[in-house]
């Protein structure tokens, strides 16, 4: 690799990592808005709530602060009771210690109730003019491969294990397509949220702006690059 640019490819990789944890707490807090009861909710998001914050609990201040530990368990309570209004504990669910690779990522995304989020970005029009011909499936294929890729040079870099020979168009490469998939995930739980709102009994007279908090992850991403 060339010198000064091992430390793009940390950026990039870090930079995605902590949008795609900013977009589930987003959607996390957009989601009560939607759905005014906690029992109407998928099932999976109120699996992941209460799993995850078990875990944020156990990881004590490893993690999260005494007050934000009070408040889980507050907001959980909130829940179990149901109370209203509640609040997803959307730092919980987003918890991941795993290399954000495509099986990591679509175990995240599964948590809120999206059977297999590779399987709706492949559908995205924007990630099919990113791969180019083949199709859904070849976009899909390609972008799986393209995020394995990019993590594994940046734990090659970050434990200096090998060596890698990028160069600066490789590097923009890679920015391109975390902007990409980035457009994919905001545009597939956009999607996800206009179901789960015509799933949802209770008819609400008042609800937020539709998906304010997950654009507002979008635009702070773009700024990155």
């Amino acid at each position: 690799m060339q010198p000064g640019l091992d430390g793009a490819v940390l950026l990039i990789s870090a930079a995605f990592e902590q949008f795609v944890s900013d977009l589930l707490i987003a959607f996390s807090a957009d989601l009560p808005g939607k759905v005014a009861s906690y029992d109407h909710l998928p099932k999976a998001v109120k699996s992941a709530n209460e799993r995850y914050t078990g875990e944020a609990l156990d990881r004590s201040r490893s993690r999260f602060a005494d007050y934000e530990l009070r408040r889980f368990v507050s907001n959980l309570r909130d829940c179990l009771t149901g109370a209203t209004p509640y609040t997803l504990n959307g730092e919980a669910i987003a918890l991941n210690d795993r290399n954000l690779k495509a099986n990591t990522l679509r175990e995240l995304f599964g948590r809120l109730g999206i059977k297999d989020v590779w399987t709706e970005i492949g559908a995205t029009r924007t990630l099919q003019r990113w791969s180019g011909p083949g199709g859904a499936k070849t976009a899909k294929s390609r972008a799986q491969s393209r995020l394995n890729e990019l993590i594994d040079n940046r734990n090659r870099i970050a434990h200096r294990v090998g060596g890698t020979a990028l160069g600066p168009d490789e590097i923009l490469s890679y920015a391109h397509f975390g902007r990409t998939l980035a457009r994919c995930l905001v545009k597939v739980l956009e999607d996800y949220a206009s179901v789960v709102s015509l799933k949802q009994i209770d008819n609400q007279s008042a609800s937020p702006p539709a998906h304010r908090e997950v654009a507002r992850c979008k635009i702070i991403y773009e700024t990155l690059h």
